[in-house]
């Protein structure tokens, strides 16, 4: 079964854990170009994804994601939190932990899927951002990538409010 299908089953919520500070993924290379042009975002890029979270919440699914930051931001995550405050304005809940406070949490380091809190897909990068595939976990680790999801709710801050900060300047 596909990432997408996973995304696409999900009935109650999906969660994503994003820890790298660069995705090498060749559809966004001409996007994030632009963006290092212009300063700014093309939305009419993220139309099927807003499309695919006004889809889930109008099922009631719940959406949340948990990027980790590094400080000072690089252009890459600036150009992220751009499209997450589109995202935010679709219904997904975003929300930015620093490495400070990351660090102080013995969680893996790993970017993670969770699908109503059943399914885990871990994410595969190389060392240069690139997707290289995903693993699905365990039983047994489901419950770890649970309270990993309640940690990093509990201990992030939203997007907006991030926004705010001196950080994007």
């Amino acid at each position: 079964m596909s990432l997408r299908n996973f995304l696409d089953d999900a009935q109650e919520s999906l969660f994503r854990f994003e820890s790298l500070q660069y995705y090498e993924i060749e559809e966004e290379k001409e996007f994030f170009q632009d963006y290092l042009k212009t300063g700014k975002i093309d939305i009419v890029v993220l139309k099927n994804w807003h499309e695919f979270i006004t889809r889930k919440m109008s099922q009631g699914v719940i959406m949340e994601r948990i990027r980790l930051v590094n400080l000072p931001l690089t252009d890459y995550t600036k150009c992220e939190i751009m499209v997450y405050l589109e995202n935010i304005k679709h219904g997904e809940d975003i929300r930015i932990i620093t490495e400070k406070e990351f660090n102080s949490f013995d969680i893996e380091q790993k970017d993670f899927w969770l699908t109503d809190d059943k399914i885990v897909i871990k994410m595969n990068y190389n060392l240069k951002g690139e997707y290289l595939g995903s693993d699905l976990a365990f039983d047994n680790d489901i419950k770890k990538y649970v309270n990993y999801k309640k940690l990093l709710i509990n201990n992030s801050v939203l997007c907006k409010r991030f926004c705010k900060t001196k950080h994007l300047k």
